[in-house]
């Protein structure tokens, strides 16, 4: 949802437009989230509201309407939700190269294989990301290991 704008291909890279649509489907995405969690606080009728307004994002979007996702009033006192992303991928990396330099110091590893080592780890925690640990259960799982 936060990069709406930039799977439609519909603004280039470099606009002066992206800072404004950037911000309204963060809003969109803070609204979002607080109908969603109004869910737990009603009855099971109070799916109709994000029902209805998931459809409308999903209707404007078909039609190219990224900075109109939501009505304002629908907007209005929602704060923006920010975008950890980068963040987290900075602290995956981070957390990589201290894993990567643990191994190369503890000789747990022989040299021969470092570098595939290396690239696995980097590799997976490219891939899955937040999903990182549920990949090495997996992998765990197809490995025998329980």
């Amino acid at each position: 949802m936060l990069s709406a704008h930039s799977s439609r291909g519909s603004v280039p890279l470099l606009s002066h437009r992206r800072k404004r649509l950037k911000e309204h489907q963060r809003k969109v995405v803070a609204a979002l989230q607080d109908l969603e969690a109004q869910l737990d606080q009603t009855s099971g009728d109070a799916l109709q509201e994000p029902a209805e307004a998931l459809l409308t994002v999903a209707d404007r979007y078909c039609q190219g309407r990224s900075g109109a996702l939501l009505d304002e009033e629908q907007l209005t006192g929602i704060p923006r939700q920010r975008s950890w992303d980068v963040l987290r991928y900075l602290i995956a990396l981070a957390l990589a190269a201290g894993g990567i330099t643990a191994i190369a110091v503890t000789k747990v590893v022989p040299e021969s294989a470092e570098p595939y080592v290396i690239v696995v780890v980097v590799s997976f925690v490219l891939i899955f990301g937040r999903g990182f640990r549920r990949a090495i259960d997996v992998i765990g799982v197809i490995a025998g290991q329980p």
